[in-house]
């Protein structure tokens, strides 16, 4: 596993953008923190919460983060439900719905708390705002046509890159992703013997779909920068998928 892992670092590494993002801008910095959180709790957790209703006061404390962050709810919402389809295929479709209500009647007060402290402040520059970002929304470069709106989507997959190395990078990295996603659906279509990563990588997938839908539907900026940079590390997860995709088939 060693080329893997030394992969795993080059993309690290070679992902610089967070770290310059962290340097000037500390709150995107705090949105990538929070939004690992939900992606390093492991799957035991969620079916002993939600599945069984136990210590349920835990999903409190993991929906607080929704009172500080606009990302934080994307990246939450996308490992439940990536945990849900993950379990819900090995194990069965049923929650104990006190345990469900647990964690979405916390989320849902974040939500509204948010919304009176913060989100219906910018409502009065709504205008600016959307004219200040027209580009990197999805919905405005749809109106213009298919072919803008699919460049966006491919700015917020790969837009990450920079420099004269950019297009070997993507030339690399893009085969990878899909081999990545072509892996991760297949082993969940065929219940495929489960690991201790678990859903992490489906809930990695609902991250970046959930991104493009917010775009769509609440016209949030999706291009590669410091609004998606909670979504950066999702898109070289993938990668690192295809990779291993090639070296279980190889071996």
């Amino acid at each position: 596993m060693l080329p893997l892992a030394c992969l795993s670092a080059a993309l690290f590494v070679g992902g610089t953008f967070w770290l310059e993002q962290s340097i000037m801008l500390k709150q995107y910095s705090l949105d990538v923190l929070v939004a690992l959180i939900p992606f390093v709790i492991g799957d035991e957790f969620f079916a002993e919460t939600i599945v069984d209703g136990k210590r349920k006061s835990r999903l409190i404390l993991l929906a607080i983060p929704c009172l500080i962050s606009y990302s934080y709810p994307i990246a939450l919402g996308a490992r439940v439900l990536g945990w849900y389809l993950h379990h819900g295929r090995y194990r069965g479709w049923r929650l104990r719905p006190a345990g469900a209500l647990a964690l979405i009647v916390p989320v849902a007060v974040g939500l509204v708390a948010i919304w009176l402290t913060d989100h219906r402040f910018n409502l009065v520059t709504q205008a600016a705002n959307l004219a200040y970002w027209n580009a990197s929304i999805l919905k405005s470069r749809f109106e213009e046509g298919l072919g803008s709106g699919l460049r966006l989507i491919a700015d917020f997959i790969w837009g990450w890159h920079h420099g004269r190395l950019m297009p070997v990078v993507i030339a690399a990295v893009a085969p990878l992703q899909a081999l990545g996603i072509y892996r991760v659906v297949s082993r969940w279509k065929n219940r495929a013997a489960d690991d201790a990563w678990g859903s992490r990588t489906l809930g990695s997938l609902a991250v970046l779909v959930g991104a493009v839908l917010a775009s769509v539907l609440v016209a949030y900026p999706i291009s590669a920068g410091r609004l998606v940079l909670f979504a950066q590390i999702h898109t070289q997860i993938l990668a690192v998928e295809g990779a291993l995709f090639i070296v279980t088939s190889w071996r």
